[in-house]
């Protein structure tokens, strides 16, 4: 089965939407990522590929599902702590809205 034919499938499963955030994607926006990524011992089968938006692809990197779900958790818990300290929640926020989407 040729590339064009497993991604084609990949986006008709995903109802093209990135699979972390869920936006809508357009041809040309959409990317291919591995859910356990190849450097961490992930294979290339249809199994192990979703579609996702540029952001979240590069967002999530070479780690694994659990660990970027972590590192979410864990950055969302000190914005809340921030929100104590006014400044560093401005910041926090400004940075969220110009690096990340919903």
């Amino acid at each position: 089965m040729s590339n064009r034919v497993k991604h084609r499938r990949i986006l008709l499963r995903s109802n093209p939407r990135c699979f972390y955030c869920g936006k809508s994607l357009r041809e040309g926006t959409a990317t291919i990522d591995h859910l356990l990524p190849r450097s961490r011992g992930g294979t290339s089968g249809i199994a192990n590929k979703v579609l996702a938006c540029r952001i979240c692809n590069l967002a999530k990197g070479d780690r694994t599902l659990a660990e970027w779900i972590r590192d979410l958790q864990s950055a969302e818990e000190r914005l809340s702590t921030d929100r104590e300290r006014p400044v560093m929640f401005a910041i926090h926020v400004s940075m969220d809205q110009t690096s990340f989407h919903t």
